[in-house]
Protein backbone atom coordinates (compact mmCIF):
# COMPACT_ATOMS: atom_id res chain seq x y z
CA UNK A 1 0.00 0.00 0.00
CA UNK A 2 1.10 3.49 -1.17
CA UNK A 3 0.60 6.72 1.04
CA UNK A 4 1.03 9.47 -1.49
CA UNK A 5 1.15 13.25 0.70
CA UNK A 6 -0.87 16.29 -0.36
CA UNK A 7 1.60 18.45 -1.47
CA UNK A 8 -0.72 20.74 -2.80
CA UNK A 9 -1.48 19.73 -6.46
CA UNK A 10 -4.70 18.46 -7.61
CA UNK A 11 -3.60 15.07 -8.78
CA UNK A 12 -1.52 12.91 -6.10
CA UNK A 13 -1.43 9.92 -7.75
CA UNK A 14 0.45 10.03 -11.05
CA UNK A 15 -0.39 6.90 -12.38
CA UNK A 16 -4.66 7.34 -11.95
CA UNK A 17 -5.46 7.42 -15.87
CA UNK A 18 -9.16 8.95 -16.76
CA UNK A 19 -11.37 6.44 -17.71
CA UNK A 20 -15.03 7.00 -18.54
CA UNK A 21 -16.87 9.88 -20.43
CA UNK A 22 -16.86 13.42 -19.00
CA UNK A 23 -20.59 14.82 -18.60
CA UNK A 24 -20.35 17.01 -21.36
CA UNK A 25 -19.14 14.21 -23.80
CA UNK A 26 -22.61 11.99 -22.36
CA UNK A 27 -24.72 15.03 -23.02
CA UNK A 28 -23.77 15.83 -26.13
CA UNK A 29 -24.08 12.00 -27.73
CA UNK A 30 -27.14 11.90 -25.76
CA UNK A 31 -28.49 15.28 -27.76
CA UNK A 32 -27.33 13.73 -30.98
CA UNK A 33 -28.99 10.51 -30.37
CA UNK A 34 -32.14 12.56 -29.94
CA UNK A 35 -32.12 14.81 -32.81
CA UNK A 36 -30.97 11.91 -35.46
CA UNK A 37 -33.85 9.77 -34.15
CA UNK A 38 -36.12 12.79 -34.65
CA UNK A 39 -35.04 13.09 -37.93
CA UNK A 40 -35.25 9.56 -38.45
CA UNK A 41 -39.20 9.51 -37.04
CA UNK A 42 -40.36 12.78 -39.29
CA UNK A 43 -38.86 10.82 -42.53
CA UNK A 44 -40.61 7.98 -42.06
CA UNK A 45 -44.01 9.69 -41.34
CA UNK A 46 -43.18 11.91 -44.37
CA UNK A 47 -42.42 8.51 -46.54
CA UNK A 48 -45.51 6.81 -45.15
CA UNK A 49 -47.82 9.85 -45.86
CA UNK A 50 -46.81 10.42 -49.34
CA UNK A 51 -47.26 6.40 -50.18
CA UNK A 52 -50.82 6.65 -48.46
CA UNK A 53 -51.24 9.93 -50.84
CA UNK A 54 -49.87 8.10 -54.07
CA UNK A 55 -51.85 5.10 -53.56
CA UNK A 56 -55.10 7.07 -52.94
CA UNK A 57 -54.25 9.25 -56.43
CA UNK A 58 -53.57 5.58 -58.48
CA UNK A 59 -56.91 4.14 -57.31
CA UNK A 60 -58.91 7.50 -57.91
CA UNK A 61 -57.38 7.32 -61.41
CA UNK A 62 -58.58 4.27 -61.73
CA UNK A 63 -61.81 3.95 -60.66
CA UNK A 64 -62.30 7.35 -62.12
CA UNK A 65 -61.14 6.07 -66.00
CA UNK A 66 -63.83 3.41 -64.80
CA UNK A 67 -66.93 5.44 -64.19
CA UNK A 68 -66.22 7.78 -66.73
CA UNK A 69 -65.77 5.04 -69.26
CA UNK A 70 -69.66 4.40 -68.06
CA UNK A 71 -70.48 7.34 -68.21
CA UNK A 72 -69.90 8.04 -72.01
CA UNK A 73 -71.22 4.89 -72.92
CA UNK A 74 -74.53 5.69 -71.07
CA UNK A 75 -74.48 2.42 -69.02
CA UNK A 76 -74.52 4.79 -65.54
CA UNK A 77 -77.21 7.21 -65.24
CA UNK A 78 -76.93 8.63 -61.56
CA UNK A 79 -74.67 11.78 -61.03
CA UNK A 80 -72.71 10.81 -57.80
CA UNK A 81 -72.17 7.91 -55.77
CA UNK A 82 -69.71 5.92 -53.89
CA UNK A 83 -67.82 3.04 -55.47
CA UNK A 84 -68.16 -0.61 -54.41
CA UNK A 85 -66.19 -2.40 -51.22
CA UNK A 86 -63.67 -2.36 -51.14
CA UNK A 87 -63.20 1.43 -52.23
CA UNK A 88 -66.32 2.43 -50.64
CA UNK A 89 -64.35 5.41 -48.91
CA UNK A 90 -63.94 6.98 -52.70
CA UNK A 91 -67.12 9.15 -53.57
CA UNK A 92 -67.18 10.68 -56.95
CA UNK A 93 -69.89 13.30 -58.21
CA UNK A 94 -69.84 14.41 -62.09
CA UNK A 95 -71.72 17.43 -64.03
CA UNK A 96 -72.18 17.56 -67.96
CA UNK A 97 -71.52 20.78 -69.84
CA UNK A 98 -72.68 21.35 -73.50
CA UNK A 99 -69.72 22.86 -75.44
CA UNK A 100 -70.56 25.01 -78.90
CA UNK A 101 -70.11 22.61 -81.18
CA UNK A 102 -73.04 20.49 -79.57
CA UNK A 103 -70.63 17.93 -77.83
CA UNK A 104 -71.19 17.61 -73.89
CA UNK A 105 -68.31 17.25 -71.93
CA UNK A 106 -68.59 14.69 -68.98
CA UNK A 107 -66.49 16.47 -65.60
CA UNK A 108 -66.19 13.69 -62.84
CA UNK A 109 -64.49 14.17 -59.56
CA UNK A 110 -63.23 11.42 -57.13
CA UNK A 111 -62.66 12.40 -53.59
CA UNK A 112 -61.16 10.38 -50.60
CA UNK A 113 -59.30 10.73 -47.73
CA UNK A 114 -59.02 9.80 -44.02
CA UNK A 115 -57.46 12.83 -42.41
CA UNK A 116 -57.44 14.97 -45.35
CA UNK A 117 -59.43 15.30 -48.66
CA UNK A 118 -58.09 15.05 -51.86
CA UNK A 119 -60.11 15.04 -54.96
CA UNK A 120 -58.72 14.36 -59.06
CA UNK A 121 -61.19 15.14 -62.15
CA UNK A 122 -61.30 13.97 -64.90
CA UNK A 123 -62.96 15.11 -68.47
CA UNK A 124 -64.77 12.85 -70.92
CA UNK A 125 -66.30 13.81 -74.11
CA UNK A 126 -69.48 12.32 -75.97
CA UNK A 127 -71.96 13.31 -78.60
CA UNK A 128 -75.40 15.48 -77.39
CA UNK A 129 -78.62 12.88 -78.39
Amino acid sequence: MKIFRWNGSRHQNKKVRNRGFTLLEVLIALGLTGLLTTMAVAATLQVRNTQELLNGRITAMVLGASKLAELQSGSEQASSGNFAEPYSSYKWYTREETTENNVKRIIITVNWGKHYSYQKSFYGYRLSE
